[in-house]
């Protein structure tokens, strides 16, 4: 029986988008080449793999001026959702605070 892989990122604190990606970097064992961008998000998890389920939490306490970015995220992960699902991949992502 496969193993279920759930990660917990952890937003709690975080005050600049650096912080974020930084923060996504350590959580997920992201290559120190990693780019901090969202399509650098979306490629670095082709070379770690994906989990089964992402956590986020902390996101109440996101400045306001970074929630575009965080919808920026958001959205990435929902595009990850889709284009595994095509391959019979399961994907979810939860949002709790």
């Amino acid at each position: 029986m496969d193993q279920y892989n759930e990660i917990i990122l952890d937003l709690t604190g975080c005050r600049y988008l650096g912080e974020i990606h930084q923060r996504i970097k350590k959580t997920f064992s992201f290559p120190d080449y990693y780019g901090e961008t969202w399509d650098a998000f979306l490629d670095a998890f082709r070379t770690v793999g994906v989990p089964d389920k992402i956590i986020i939490r902390g996101e109440h306490d996101i400045p306001k001026e970074l929630i575009p970015q965080v919808d920026r995220m958001h959205n990435t992960l929902d595009y990850m959702r889709t284009e595994l699902s095509a391959f019979g991949q399961v994907f979810s992502y939860e949002i709790i605070d």
